[in-house]
């Protein structure tokens, strides 16, 4: 079960962090199928065959000297002659020379009829008429060729067995068996040619080797995503997550600021009664503010007022809510800016409505008013709530993901900043591009959301690093409250 688990954790993984890489790898397949498909030329098969004739037990009689003689043995050697040079230059001479023997022979292949009833011919060309006039041309050429070599074996045969006989008591019975051959000889001459054409080849309707574009792209995208699935897979198997709180203070040389159980997509210690209307439990509240209050004396003297929240590879959608909703709690005027917009959860989570949002207000068609939803915060049972302002990621695609690293994010956290006790940043993850950097660089620190079973020491060190000459406020450390 464990490596089964560890499985599906990889699988998951993959498909969260490498949905680009497997849309190029599927592109790139279909592409490539598909000019694989439309570079190879056609090949037409034509299939002709060529017959025993039907001269009874006379070519038994004769003996294996015969070409037509039944049998394995026999078969063996009307093979060898349809293969032979011979037969590949009558085919030739057929065709009008076209074609020499060599090239012939380097498209026709020969096989055993059933039963040992004679000889099938293929022929592959890339032009349909070719290829039906070079399996019947062989076939016209083996029958030929069969027929002059069979009459040049039973010649043979009766002049040496006369021979044989001239030296011999013409009374005695060798003589007798001999003459009774002569006479077997003569019969299957009597009978006429060893071979006869069979079927004809027609020409071929469609290629044997043509492909369709179509499906040769939907295999090669298969192809593509099954492949970047398995490296993705691969990666995500060789990763070493960080499951301890000690393993980020090994990473990093200082502990993190908080170690927290995290379940939900909101969080553990939130809960939504009604859209737009979240209740706190008093753990909760008292985690984050322990949280603040460590923030503020890690400072130069004064608590930071504009936050962001990140994280290596996953997400601190989770710790920037909490952190928002608890200074707000505290009686503090607080906006919390939804700036993960590859994967945004906030509208979803709060049941708000999604746009406009910081897409919008990014890309020109918002105003900061435009983007605003207030959320109401309870208590413990308290009967007035305090609120807390939010601007959801919005309807983000990927000019506006891009936009993140313009100007005008620095300009509204600017404007924010003005306005309000605290912003609270909720920024991309550190490998997913400059939105990170773009707003730890507009806050006064940052502070990195690690996430058990999902982060690595690695990505931990190269999310702090990404950050620049941004302040790394701390860490915070979310436990998988199932371990």
């Amino acid at each position: 079960m464990s490596v089964l688990r560890r499985l599906r954790g990889a699988l998951a993984g993959a498909l969260r962090a490498g949905a680009r890489t497997i849309a190029t790898f599927a592109l790139a397949g279909a592409f490539a199928g598909a000019l694989w498909a439309l570079a190879e030329a056609p090949t037409y098969e034509a299939t002709a065959t060529v017959i025993y004739t039907d001269r009874g037990d006379a070519v038994a009689a004769a003996g294996s000297g015969v070409i037509g003689a039944p049998g394995p043995e026999g078969a063996a050697r009307l093979l060898e002659l349809a293969r032979s040079e011979d037969v590949a230059t009558a085919a030739a001479t057929v065709l009008g020379n076209d074609l020499t023997g060599a090239a012939l022979l380097a498209t026709t292949e020969f096989q055993a009829g059933r039963e040992d009833s004679g000889v099938v011919i293929r022929s592959q060309a890339g032009s349909a008429d070719v290829a039906a006039a070079a399996a019947n041309a062989f076939a016209v050429a083996l029958v030929e060729v069969g027929a002059t070599a069979e009459r040049r074996r039973l010649r043979r045969a009766d002049e040496e067995l006369a021979e044989v006989a001239a030296e011999l008591d013409p009374a005695g019975g060798e003589a007798a068996a001999i003459n009774e051959r002569r006479a077997a000889i003569e019969a299957v001459q009597a009978l006429g040619d060893p071979l006869e054409p069979g079927a004809e080849a027609p020409l071929p309707a469609a290629g044997a080797g043509e492909r369709s574009p179509a499906r040769a792209g939907l295999a090669g995208g298969l192809a593509g995503v099954l492949l970047s699935l398995a490296l993705l897979v691969g990666r995500e198997l060789r990763r070493r997550p960080i499951r301890r709180a000690v393993e980020v203070e090994s990473a990093l040389g200082e502990a993190p600021l908080l170690t927290i159980d995290e379940a939900g997509r909101i969080g553990r210690g939130m809960r939504l009664t009604r859209p737009g209307v979240l209740e706190l439990e008093d753990e909760l509240q008292d985690s984050m503010q322990a949280l603040f209050a460590k923030l503020a004396l890690g400072g130069s003297g004064d608590a930071p007022a504009t936050i962001a929240v990140t994280a290596p590879s996953s997400s601190g959608s989770s710790i920037a809510l909490g952190l928002a909703s608890s200074l707000a709690m505290g009686g503090g005027r607080v906006i919390l800016v939804e700036a993960d917009l590859r994967r945004p959860a906030l509208a979803a989570a709060l049941e708000l409505a999604v746009g406009p949002g910081l897409a919008e207000y990014l890309e020109g068609g918002a105003r900061p008013g435009d983007v605003m939803r207030a959320v109401a915060l309870l208590q413990g049972g308290a009967e007035e709530p305090h609120v807390l302002v939010c601007v959801p990621a919005g309807h983000a695609d990927r000019s506006a993901a891009a936009a993140l690293g313009g100007e005008r994010l620095p300009g509204l956290i600017d404007r924010l900043r003005r306005a309000y006790d605290f912003v609270i940043v909720d920024a991309p993850p550190v490998i997913e591009g400059p939105g990170a950097a773009v707003a730890a660089g507009a806050t006064d620190g940052t502070v990195i959301s690690v996430r058990s079973g999902a982060d690595t020491a690695e990505e931990l060190i190269a999310a702090r690093d990404g950050l620049g000459s941004a302040a790394l406020l701390g860490t915070v450390f979310l436990r998988d409250s199932g371990r």
